[in-house]
């Protein structure tokens, strides 16, 4: 036996010997005899998790002794005492992972914890409390039970366990780490209590209600002590603090709900029109209470919670501080502030109802008061966000009125029509005043609901008018002595409106705010920043406002958004919070104007001159709670509104009075225009002011560097068409049509002194640009090498140069016109297009492996900007399943043709006819998509006649055209819920007689095929019904790098 094993026998100890049988006492160690007692080891015993949280340990040997820290300081021993509830004798266990533990001590306010003394695992260590870092075992534990649900908490440093020394239970006996044997001086009830080392906060409390009224305010700490007015004066700035309670107004204040467990606390001597309010509204620590003027503010709002005990906390709705006597006294004179909470007695209250001296408020009370007759908006004095409605906006009779947020809607809106004094009907806006409120079946009891109902000469539709001393009204029937109120003393939406006895209670109160029969009142006057703009409806944004033309009195319009410039505006600040409209369509040359400008309903609005004069070309722009613009004639209260809130084409924009409809408000998305930019980036033919039929022109449409700029007559050739794209700072370039804009208006060499002005490569520098202001009825174009030197066409004719000139504002040869412009370049088998918005024109491919090995740097080399790649298909047979297949080529001619940087967009060739087969198609795609970068977007190609006239018997039928767009759709959704940008191909007889265009999401890829001699390109309408992104004008096409035809497309938007 080694020597280690001999000393423990002889300490009169336990050893445990193989087979779990334990050797124990002094017999043991003299070998006189064996004494068989404890057959429990740790393996015996379940490892277990506890609560994190504050506990008592109670020894099982005896429940009444518990485990003790014998001091506060770092170092103090572990011991047991007889319990006594101090701190020294709360733990606080705390999980820190691993199936481990800390146990901080409460001894040490929860800066220490248990610690393994030694930490090497020896029984007999001691235990103390000390600091911990977390990286030694000495400070960790593990938690075990035993079958019947005692703990037993084993020190991380090994198999050592908490253990009374010696079994004693007495007062300071040691507590030290031995190992396990199943003793009941080994095992442990855990007790969960609350610790003064707590930290109470605010979300430990309940949130609370009470019944509107008046109350005495005691604190928990003295109920002696009561919240007082300090000396009953009803000034603003009067103190607040505590003092001996007594039965004066002083301490009377009236608790009144502002919302959930939110009350205004208002004071006995103000008569209520004064409460408690925190200083500035402050949220800091230290912030006096006093008395003042009550208004919908945080700083008078406090938030009601109890505790578990009952006690009232409030807090200052400005923070999370709650009211509370300075310094922790509790004795008369202590002031009152605020302060974070800690759960001190001198922060909790106990709220006592008082019968005031300002009870029993009656009619008699009141002051009869008179109005003019008008429109009003009445809201609560209660919430000054409520007002009274009729629900759901109808005209019949029976509509229930009730409460609800203030908005601009004519909902809101009521006409005080005087019948004789204060006696009044209130008319509905809603029934353009052919009903009014009235009291059901005219019964004066409480409880009687307020509806809307045909007016006639009775008692039911008439109210008479008081006030009280604040300027609250009251409205009493006329059918006996009871008052509009809202159901249960509540202000908040929805809360419905019947009548009850008068109390006083500010749920019976109103505001009576006059208004026009045009709830503009209600909206926003705001300002906008000077830009370009679409306005889009907020009843359906695919529908923007658009010029059906480009000349004066060109009508304005709703149309489905396609981004030309006839669907953009100025909006430009002229002062006085007005602002003048511009439209694209003229390039900013004409505004919106009201027609006739008498402010009726009806008028029409179309572009005209504006010459700054007149309200007919103004307009006042406003917001409502969400945002959204509405725009206000300036000619009086009328708006831009949809003509019978029609969401079509072409429907007619006219004026009307306001009435809260989505149809007259709009959003406002600025177009991609920079700071300073005052012309839009775009085509344009640019004219001689003087002599309109005179156009920059490139010389015999040239492509060369050095190609002279020249006035030509107007032709509609492609050398006359520019693109102005603005560059930042104010400075613009000017790219030529002729070079597809690869070229630039240029003073060759930078040479200002004879300079020839001609077209050269885009390079950016300063020779190219230009500096374009607005002058009279044209505009200047001032080189930014010295802005005093403009572009200037002195003897105008035909084939004349365009030089450089010193400034001079007389003369109109330095002055030019922009007029927005479109056209055509056909190039072999190359068709351009330059679309108003100045987008660079570009052809490009759709291949499949129908087309074989592709040479993808011919073919970039061979000037095709993109391709579209189809990736997969669905076979064509009528009978039988139609499998789906990927395109063999799909992967290689996406690889090569990134490879070389040439944008790809993706089609698939489409059959589906069920919503089942449209989700297989999906699929298929979204997978063949993964990894890859569609920039031209993500295309279902639709135009299989076969399959859907064998489905369907014909594809014009409407089952067919339902069907095939459903699923279209459907492919489409999919696609964009993955993110891709989606749109369909088809033919041009497809979009027009087999889908419902209308319903389908993204740009369309239209089929038309091009003939040299047929000019179609002139007959596909591009800027119409349909937003043709792409146009697929040949099947024959030939490009360097393909061996076989190929499809060719034009780019149109």
């Amino acid at each position: 036996m080694s020597k280690k094993i001999k000393n423990t026998l002889k300490r009169g100890l336990t050893l445990s010997l193989a087979g779990g049988t334990a050797v124990t006492g002094v017999a043991a160690a003299t070998g006189t005899s064996v004494v068989t007692t404890y057959a429990e080891t740790l393996s015996n015993l379940k490892q277990v998790s506890v609560s994190d949280g504050w506990y008592t340990f109670a020894s099982v040997q005896d429940e009444s002794y518990v485990l003790d820290i014998n001091g506060s300081g770092k170092n103090n021993n572990l011991r047991l005492y007889k319990k006594n509830d101090s701190e020294n004798q709360k733990f606080y266990i705390e999980s820190i992972g691993n199936n481990e533990y800390k146990i901080k001590t409460g001894a040490s306010n929860g800066s220490l914890v248990l610690n393994a003394v030694n930490g090497n695992n020896t029984a007999g260590d001691n235990v103390n409390q000390y600091s911990y870092d977390g990286s030694i075992k000495d400070e960790k534990w593990k938690i075990y039970q035993d079958a019947s649900g005692n703990y037993v908490f084993v020190s991380s440093t090994g198999d050592k366990v908490l253990d009374i020394c010696g079994k004693k239970m007495a007062n300071n006996t040691n507590i030290w780490l031995w190992g396990y044997y199943g003793a009941n001086t080994q095992k442990w009830k855990l007790n969960a209590v609350k610790s003064a080392n707590d930290t109470p906060t605010i979300s430990s409390l309940n949130p609370a209600t009470i019944d509107n009224g008046w109350y005495k305010i005691t604190s928990s700490a003295n109920s002696n002590l009561a919240i007082e007015v300090q000396g009953g004066t009803n000034a603003n700035g009067a103190n607040i603090y505590g003092n001996t309670k007594n039965n004066s107004k002083n301490q009377e204040f009236y608790f009144e709900q502002i919302s959930g467990n939110e009350y205004a606390i208002k004071t006995a001597v103000s008569d209520k029109a004064r409460a408690l309010d925190v200083v500035g509204g402050n949220s800091a620590n230290g912030i006096n209470v006093r008395q003042w003027d009550y208004s919908d503010r945080k700083a008078v709002h406090w938030k009601l919670y109890t505790d578990d005990e009952g006690n009232y906390v409030l807090v200052s709705s400005t923070g999370d501080k709650v009211l509370d006597l300075t310094g922790a006294k509790s004795t008369a004179g202590t002031n009152v502030w605020t302060w974070d909470y800690y759960g001190a007695s001198t922060q909790k209250w106990k709220l006592n109802a008082v019968k005031s001296a300002n009870d029993t408020p009656t009619i008699s009370s009141l002051n009869p008061a008179t109005i003019d007759n008008g429109w009003y908006k009445i809201t609560s004095s209660a919430n000054s966000n409520l007002a009274i409605e009729v629900q759901g906006g109808t005209n019949a009779n029976g509509v229930n009125i009730y409460g609800n947020t203030k908005n601009g809607s004519n909902n809101q809106d009521f006409y005080f029509e005087q019948i004789s004094g204060n006696e009044y009907a209130i008319k509905t806006a809603v029934s353009d005043k052919a009903r009014a409120l009235d009291v059901v079946g005219g019964n004066s009891a409480n409880g009687i609901n307020v509806r809307q109902w045909d007016y006639s000469d009775r008692k039911a539709v008439h109210w008479k008018l008081y006030t009280d001393d604040e300027g609250n009204y009251v409205l009493v029937s006329s059918t006996g002595d009871k008052v509009l109120d809202l159901t249960g003393a509540k202000s908040t939406a929805g809360t419905n409106v019947w009548t009850w006895d008068y109390y006083g209670a500010s749920t019976q109160e109103w505001k009576l705010n006059k208004v026009e029969k045009s709830p503009i009142s209600y909206l926003k006057q705001v300002t906008v920043s000077n830009g370009w703009y679409t306005f889009a409806s907020v009843q359906d944004e695919s529908y923007v406002l658009d010029v059906n033309g480009y000349s004066k009195n060109s009508n304005l319009r709703l149309y489905k958004k396609n981004d030309s410039e006839n669907q953009k505006f100025y909006i430009e600040s002229v002062g006085n919070n007005e602002y003048k409209i511009k439209t694209g369509a003229s390039n900013g040359n004409l505004v919106l104007n009201a027609v006739n400008g008498n402010n009726t309903a009806g008028d029409n609005v179309n572009q005209y001159y504006y010459d700054g004069s007149i309200k007919d070309e103004k307009w006042k722009i406003y917001q409502d709670a969400s945002g959204n613009y509405v725009f206000v004639s300036s000619t009086g209260d009328k708006v831009l509104d949809i003509c019978g809130k029609k969401m079509a084409n072409d429907t007619n924009i006219w004026l009307w009075e306001y009435y809260g409809a989505n149809t007259q408000k709009w959003k406002l998305n600025p177009v991609n225009v920079k700071e300073g930019q005052e012309i839009a980036d775009g085509t344009y033919t640019i004219g001689l002011a003087s002599n309109n039929n005179y156009v920059f022109d490139v010389s015999y449409c040239s492509s060369k560097n050095g190609t002279k700029i020249q006035l030509m007559n107007r032709n509609g050739n492609i050398a006359q068409l520019f693109r102005i794209k603005y560059e930042g700072n104010g400075e613009y370039t000017i790219n030529t049509g002729a070079s597809l804009y690869n070229s630039s208006v240029d003073i060759l060499g930078g040479n200002t002194t004879n300079a020839t002005i001609n077209q050269w490569a885009n390079n950016g520098l300063a020779p190219q640009r230009w500096k374009i202001t607005k002058s009279g009825n044209g505009y200047v174009f001032r080189s930014v090498i010295n802005e005093n030197l403009v572009l200037d066409a002195s003897g105008a004719s035909n084939g004349a140069s365009l030089t450089l000139a010193t400034y001079n504002a007389n003369d109109n040869t330095q002055k030019f016109t922009l007029t927005k412009g479109s056209g055509w370049l056909i190039s072999g088998d190359r068709k351009y297009y330059f679309n108003e918005n100045g987008n660079k024109p570009e052809v490009g491919i759709d291949v499949s492996y129908h087309n074989g090995t592709i040479d993808w740097q011919k073919v970039k080399d061979d000037n095709i900007s993109y391709a579209i790649i189809r990736s997969g298909y669905r076979t064509e047979k009528t009978e039988g399943k139609r499998n789906i297949g990927k395109d063999v080529k799909f992967e290689e001619n996406v690889a090569n043709a990134s490879k070389v940087g040439m944008e790809y967009g993706v089609y698939f060739y489409s059959t589906a006819v069920t919503i089942e087969e449209a989700n297989e198609e999906a699929d298929a795609i979204i997978a063949a998509l993964k990894g890859k970068n569609p920039s031209r977007g993500v295309y279902i190609d639709i135009e299989s006649t076969v399959v859907y006239n064998a489905k369907f018997g014909s594809i014009y039928n409407s089952t067919a055209r339902r069907t095939i767009t459903d699923v279209t759709k459907k492919v489409c959704q999919r696609l964009k819920d993955a993110g891709y940008s989606v749109g369909v191909y088809a033919s041009e007889s497809y979009f027009n007689s087999v889908l419902y265009t209308d319903e389908l999401q993204g740009y369309m890829w239209v089929a038309r095929y091009y003939s040299n001699t047929s000019n179609d390109q002139n007959t596909l309408d591009l800027n119409g019904k349909y937003p043709y992104k792409y146009w697929q004008y040949s099947s024959v096409g030939r490009v360097n790098g393909i061996s076989t035809a190929v499809d060719m497309n034009t780019t149109v938007r």
